[in-house]
């Protein structure tokens, strides 16, 4: 209608002024072709009669370039402005059904992980087809349209899709009668498979092989966007993993400049330095260490930029809260694109624990070698001391009571129980045993004690009175 009134109101300014031009007229023809025309006409006077001679030049081929170029450069501009693909995917479907003149069609998005098609974007169809075709695994015996497109990457076509029960997957104001043709086109853009395309074609529009040209046209445009869309995500989700990694690492892991400024500061090195971040960046990288003599910062950048690396270097520290610790500490060189040092990362490890368990597992090994050298020494002095003992009691079977050397003897047997039970007492350390605790009569200590110091007590002529009942 409105292309009719603009042809009547350009005949009236031709009768007026001599002449005027209409250009890209919708025509459509007998046979259901749409053609595009421009028009020009011009007044002719004759016999005091005027005319209006009107030319009709077909421009549809051009109308077509034009048609597609203009859908080609809105799809485009669509993904350079928006980096959110379900409002690309919304508007580049509106863009294809204005410009094929379709109502139906339907966006799957491929996932290479799970090998799967998922169900993005449609108009025309019922929550019916969204229950059934949401997700849609590709396989090379697949009998379903849309995989069968992705598995082979080839365009597929299906005739009167939707006879009988299928019309149930058309949305209610869609008339399936007029449907015709289901063309579904895989999404390829640098050769990577990223999805694909169905729209049905309508019964009462033709679908010409140029349509078909711009629906093949149109969705490479897509698929680029769609595959520049997913890069994108990847990356950056990559990042964000990458970035969760070095800030939460138990570990710290900070970074200096060239001048060996801190840059960059961790979780690990809040738990570690007891420092957040604001105290820590901005500041030399020796405000870590009590001793910063501990690190030649000179050696450590000579090394760093002639190797580009420092590994397994520990030191004692102490930190904010004064407790020691023990830190094991790889450093890198960074260096820009023309290999010029910039600065250093270094991830910083408390090591504190490990090396308390070390030195208890040393301890034990020596514990385990006492033990082996007590088993050891009890197997060999133990017979010995049996015989020396057992000797010791013979003699005394035959001495009177009062004899002076009973008490020589019972000395001997005395301290051969006393060897015996420090070399037991040896071995049961070793064990890592429990101590064991009970009363002792502290005179009677004393007296044995001098008892057995007699001789060299009086070998020196030392006096040494006693008074064990004060």
């Amino acid at each position: 209608t409105d292309h009719i009134a603009r042809v009547k109101e350009h005949y009236q300014k031709a009768l007026k002024k001599g002449s005027d031009n209409l250009y890209n007229i919708p025509l459509r023809m007998k046979d259901g072709r749409l053609v595009f025309v421009d028009i020009s006409n011009s007044l002719i006077e004759f016999q005091n009669q005027k005319f209006i001679n009107c030319i009709l030049h077909d421009v549809t081929e051009q109308h077509k370039i034009e048609r597609e170029r203009n859908a080609v450069f809105q799809i485009s501009d669509i993904i350079a402005k928006s980096s959110d693909l379900d409002t690309i995917l919304r508007k580049a479907m509106d863009i294809i059904l204005k410009n094929l003149e379709l109502e139906v069609a339907v966006i799957f998005l491929y996932n290479h992980r799970t090998n799967e098609l998922t169900l993005s974007f449609l108009k025309g169809f019922s929550e019916a087809f969204i229950e059934k075709f949401a997700r849609q695994t590709v396989t090379a015996n697949t009998s379903r349209i849309c995989a069968k497109t992705a598995f082979t990457k080839e365009m597929q076509y299906l005739q009167n899709p939707f006879e009988g029960s299928m019309g149930t997957y058309l949305h209610p104001d869609v008339d399936k009668d007029s449907l015709q043709t289901v063309v579904s086109i895989p999404l390829i853009a640098e050769g990577t498979l990223v999805g694909v395309l169905q729209v049905i074609t309508n019964r009462n529009r033709r679908f010409s092989g140029e349509n078909l040209m711009l629906l093949e046209a149109l969705a490479n445009q897509l698929a680029a966007g769609i595959l520049r869309i997913q890069l994108e995500q990847g990356k950056h989700q990559d990042d964000q993993f990458l970035a969760s990694i070095l800030t939460d690492s138990v570990d710290a892991i900070v970074s200096m400049d060239a001048e060996n400024l801190i840059t960059s500061w961790n979780r690990g090195a809040e738990k570690i330095f007891h420092l957040n971040r604001e105290q820590a960046v901005g500041k030399p990288f020796t405000i870590l260490f009590q001793n910063p003599n501990l690190l030649d910062h000179e050696q450590i950048h000579r090394v760093l930029r002639e190797q580009g690396f420092i590994k397994d270097y520990e030191l004692e520290n102490i930190t904010q809260n004064g407790r020691k610790i023990t830190l094991h500490i790889s450093l890198t060189a960074i260096k820009d694109h023309n290999g010029k040092f910039v600065g250093s990362s270094a991830i910083i490890r408390d090591i504190t624990e490990q090396r308390e368990m070390q030195e208890r597992i040393q301890e034990s090994e020596k514990l385990s070698s006492v033990g082996q050298l007590a088993a050891g020494i009890a197997h060999e002095i133990g017979t010995p001391l049996n015989i020396i003992s057992g000797n010791a009691e013979y003699l005394m079977m035959d001495l009177k009571p009062e004899d002076p050397k009973m008490e020589e003897l019972s000395i001997i047997i005395q301290q051969t129980e006393r060897i015996a039970k420090l070399i037991q007492q040896l071995m049961d350390f070793a064990r890592d045993t429990l101590p064991s605790f009970e009363l002792t009569d502290i005179h009677q200590l004393i007296d044995n004690t001098l008892t057995l110091t007699r001789h060299q007590i009086k070998k020196h002529a030392i006096t040494l009175p006693t008074n064990l009942n004060g």
